[in-house]
């Protein structure tokens, strides 16, 4: 019993005392034993993990410190860079605006050349044509033509139409309808007289009598065989103008041929009187005229020249495609093509006859000698050649016997023909008509 109690004693004291600690403990906050070990644990726990602390501090302070330092020697970098970057972008900010005001220079100034390139191009150009147009104006005025470049269509259209109303009043027509009034810019009609800053043009329009129409013939010498000689009735060069409503005529040789001398003149001014009495114009206007022989004679003679042993063909074409041929040769042959077909023939005539032999050939026709073309086929082949062929003898009306034979040289469809040479030739007529003869001496060149 007693040591049952007394474990019980012992044992509720131990529980009372640590009773009384915790109620201490609790109301008035006074450690227990227990706790103080806990503490005095704890404490070390806790120093070692402050030391602990202080090492992860004192490392991370450590850390910070050389971050802080890394980063103030970045931001101090950063900060140098940002510097020279700012300085750079300065600098290329100012030498932009630099590069741009010498580049906006650069532009005024090529915008200015090339202004002053195409003014100076222009001014060139303007020069080039003034001179162009002063030269084309000197030249049609040298070539006594209307310039064009002064005188517009319209403006010479219009003033040919005052001129026609004005002269139309007084019987007279242009001599150029009104409706080929182009073809004035292509006539000698002008003449000019150039000042400082003016020119003077007058132009020279021709007109007509509305009774008149005038055609115009010239007078072309061909010669003549008469057995060994060659005869022509020389003239100078005449043109006769006849008009064919009242007859009359003009005769136009001499210093009259420098405004009437086709084709070297465009126009042809038919004075109002004939003033060249000369006998080679009289001669031609007496057989134009179909005056008598012996007026013909009075002003007409031939001239006559021998030859011996002369075989040369004298041609010369007198119309399209007709020709005279004086002193023909044996040797002569016709060749003609037909539907691709060449034949060729002799030309077959009297080649001891006097006069000439007048020959008109179609287009695909040719007069050939041993072989040799004299006269060649026509071509182009004009579409107004209408030819037949045809072989004639022409003579003289000198020296034929009928003396009051009339020949009108105007109607073209007139001929006279005879079918034997001895009814009209005169054998005698070199004693009756006024030639002359020349003998012809040729040396043996042996």
């Amino acid at each position: 019993m007693l040591d049952f109690n007394k474990g019980l004693l012992n044992s509720r004291s131990k529980r009372g005392i640590q009773f009384f600690g915790n109620l201490y403990h609790f109301c008035c906050n006074v450690a227990t034993e227990k706790q103080l070990k806990t503490f005095y644990t704890n404490e070390e726990l806790l120093d070692q993990q402050i030391n602990k602390f202080k090492n992860v501090f004192a490392s991370d302070h450590k850390d910070l410190t050389n971050i802080t330092t890394e980063l103030n020697k970045y931001t101090k970098n950063t900060k140098n860079n940002i510097k020279l970057l700012k300085d750079s972008f300065s600098k290329f900010i100012n030498e932009e605006n630099i590069n741009n005001l010498q580049e906006k220079t650069n532009q005024e100034n090529m915008v200015q050349g090339i202004q002053e390139i195409i003014y100076n191009l222009i001014s060139a150009i303007l020069k080039i044509t003034n001179n162009e147009r002063d030269t084309n104006i000197y030249l049609h005025c040298k070539l006594h033509k209307i310039p064009a470049r002064i005188i517009k269509s319209k403006i010479l259209y219009n003033d040919l139409t005052k001129l026609k109303r004005a002269i139309e009043r007084d019987g007279y027509e242009l001599t150029i309808p009104l409706e080929h009034f182009h073809t004035y810019y292509n006539l000698p009609i002008t003449e000019c007289q150039f000042s400082k800053s003016k020119i003077l043009i007058k132009i020279k329009i021709p007109i007509q009598e509305k009774s008149a129409k005038w055609t115009l013939y010239q007078y072309i010498p061909t010669h003549f065989k008469f057995h060994e000689s060659i005869c022509i009735i020389y003239s100078e060069k005449t043109y006769i103008a006849i008009n064919s409503i009242n007859g009359e005529h003009r005769i136009i040789s001499g210093i009259g041929l420098q405004h009437c001398d086709p084709p070297n003149t465009d126009l042809c001014y038919i004075p109002k009187f004939s003033s060249d009495i000369t006998l080679s114009p009289k001669c031609v206007e007496a057989i134009f005229k179909n005056k008598k022989l012996d007026i013909i004679n009075q002003y007409c003679y031939f001239q006559c020249i021998k030859q011996y042993d002369d075989d040369s063909i004298i041609i010369k074409q007198i119309g399209i495609n007709t020709y005279a041929i004086t002193n023909p040769q044996p040797t002569l042959s016709i060749k003609k093509e037909i539907l691709n077909i060449t034949k060729t023939e002799e030309l077959k005539l009297n080649y001891n006859h006097p006069g000439l032999i007048k020959i008109t050939f179609p287009c695909n026709y040719e007069l050939l000698r041993n072989d040799i073309i004299l006269i060649p086929k026509m071509y182009p082949c004009e579409t107004n050649n209408l030819n037949t062929y045809s072989v004639k003898r022409v003579l003289p009306v000198s020296w034929t016997k009928i003396k009051s034979l009339k020949i009108n040289h105007e109607n073209k469809k007139e001929s006279i023909s005879f079918s034997n040479l001895t009814e009209i030739l005169n054998q005698n007529w070199i004693e009756e008509i006024p030639n002359f003869h020349v003998t012809k001496q040729i040396q043996d060149p042996e």
